[in-house]
């Protein structure tokens, strides 16, 4: 009989230890939150050209540089205008931060001619004003900012005359 209770004993032990450690690993219960931010689209209208003006060179070739805050420097060509730098105006929400990548940082523009070599310019460096623009407007209503391009256009020797272009792309997104 000794036998017997001892194994009732140990039988009785080991449910209540069983019983233990369900009850130390308990479903547990957490929460996370679910949410969204529903923003405008953004829109950029440019306005203006990064143009050099009127360029005038002795056939030697030089540089015109123009800051996006529309400064023109030129080196060894002279330019009869100031220049202008476009304008760029981004709408989106308001209080919201958008970056801004130039797409063509270098490009070329020609005057439509057959030869590379003198019917063609490069333009590089091409940088915008900021590379991050704050859409600033009353809370909950479109915002707006607004940034500029600058550039260095290199003019060959013997460059032909000529209206010279090419399109720049840039573009924004929400940060």
């Amino acid at each position: 009989m000794t036998k017997t209770i001892r194994i009732g004993a140990a039988g009785i032990a080991m449910f209540a230890a069983l019983g233990l450690s369900s009850a130390a690993s308990a479903q547990e219960t957490a929460e996370a939150e679910a949410r969204a931010e529903i923003l405008n689209p953004l829109t950029i209208v440019a306005d203006g050209a990064l143009d050099f003006g009127r360029i005038i060179t002795d056939g030697t070739g030089g540089t015109a540089s123009m800051t996006s805050g529309g400064v023109l420097t030129c080196t060894t060509v002279l330019s009869l205008d100031a220049g202008t730098v476009p304008s760029f105006e981004v709408t989106g929400t308001s209080g919201k931060n958008v970056t801004v990548t130039v797409n063509t940082p270098t490009l070329t523009i020609g005057n439509g001619g057959p030869t590379p070599a003198v019917d063609e310019m490069e333009v590089s460096g091409v940088a915008a004003s900021s590379g991050t623009v704050a859409l600033a407007g009353a809370p909950g209503a479109l915002g707006t900012g607004t940034f500029t391009l600058g550039g260095l256009l290199t003019v060959r020797p013997n460059q032909n005359p000529g209206v010279y272009s090419g399109d720049l792309s840039v573009t924004v997104d929400y940060e």
